[in-house]
């Protein structure tokens, strides 16, 4: 009987551990600071202007990736050429609060993607082709856009650091 009931609290232990880190795993978030340096860092981008939910007014420099309710924002960060007229290189990361709006924000960061076309077919249409190629997605709480000459390393820096 008591190995027995040994046995049953060893389990009953186990499990507790177990779902203390899943559920952990899913609400803990990476430094979006040190993110933002892993995927820039072999990116080629030239002079960066870095906007972050650090700084003051976040949310107002926030309105200008997106028109979703900043409330739902638990972090992001967005880098963008310095000189917008030379280069269209554009980063950002975005996490949610809730893992449901994820998707409302990921078709938000299309949508500024298309806006940015708009721009540069009239203003810089040799950046075009970077934008076509632009990667927009999203992995549990995280919204993503890319524009870079090379988007999909930087996806890959990306799932590298958060994983």
């Amino acid at each position: 009987m008591k190995n027995l009931i040994k046995l049953l609290a060893s389990a009953l232990l186990i499990a507790a551990i177990l779902s203390s880190c899943a559920a952990h795993s899913d609400d803990e978030t990476v430094s979006m600071y040190d993110l933002n340096k892993a995927m820039s860092e072999n990116a080629g981008f030239g002079e960066m202007t870095y906007v972050s939910s650090s700084d003051d007014k976040a949310d107002e420099k926030f309105s200008h990736l997106s028109d979703i309710d900043y409330s739902k924002v638990d972090s992001f960060f967005m880098n963008f050429a310095a000189d917008g007229s030379v280069s269209s290189d554009e980063l950002a990361v975005v996490v949610m609060k809730d893992g449901k709006n994820t998707a409302e924000m990921t078709a938000s960061l299309e949508k500024h993607v298309e806006y940015r076309k708009t721009l540069y077919r009239n203003y810089g249409p040799e950046q075009l082709p970077k934008l076509e190629k632009a990667l927009v997605f999203s992995s549990g709480r995280y919204a993503v856009l890319i524009v870079a000459d090379n988007p999909s390393a930087i996806k890959s820096a990306f799932y590298s650091f958060i994983n």
